[in-house]
């Protein structure tokens, strides 16, 4: 099975906008500013594009064929579906994991949200909760959205699948190549505008 990746499309949008803005002042400081001016307007444009890129555009929730993969702007979750207890989706797509009596919630920043104000549940406790209530789950949810709805339902076709004693432990890194170049540009540019 191929992995997805899911992220929102209002990323791609808001990212392009600040991409164009960040390179339409670049060209008009080289075009119209002396030199030192230039350069540290296109630092200052190259950090802005920068910063909207980890901000915006790389989070993303990524479904491969053994794990869910929540890679927000400063940390990464590799959750394998054996420790995957349910999925929620709602404004951000929640993959809940037990611990014992608690769970933990992994929320992903930038896939898809749920247009419909209803969460999408795939708990069975909670579905049958919800038919009590007198809401439909029509089969393994309600209240889908294209976007999170894709991703919820591709989570737990792949929970289904996967063998009974999957592996369970969850491994989070830092983004510390994305932080330093980040907080390098930041460096650079404020050294540049204090020259």
């Amino acid at each position: 099975m191929a992995d997805q990746t899911f992220r929102s499309t209002s990323a791609w949008a808001y990212t392009l906008v600040v991409w164009a803005f960040c390179g339409l002042c670049a060209v008009l400081a080289i075009l119209q500013e002396p030199a030192l001016t230039a350069v540290r307007v296109v630092l200052t444009s190259a950090t802005v594009a920068l910063l909207a890129w980890a901000v915006l555009l790389r989070p993303h929730l990524r479904v491969t064929d053994a794990a869910v993969v929540v890679s927000n702007v400063w940390r990464t979750h590799v959750i394998p579906f054996g420790a995957v207890a349910y999925v929620r989706t709602r404004g951000l797509v929640e993959v809940v994991v037990r611990e014992g009596e608690r769970e933990r919630v992994y929320r992903s920043w930038n896939a898809p949200g749920n247009t419909a104000r209803r969460p999408r549940v795939s708990d069975p406790q909670a579905r049958n909760h919800l038919r009590r209530m007198g809401v439909s789950p029509q089969g393994h949810s309600h209240a889908l959205s294209a976007g999170s709805g894709a991703a919820g339902r591709l989570i737990e076709e792949r929970m289904d699948a996967a063998a009974p004693g999957a592996p369970t432990s969850i491994r989070s890194n830092w983004n510390l190549p994305i932080i330093a170049a980040v907080l390098a540009a930041l460096v650079v540019t404020v050294g540049a505008w204090s020259l």
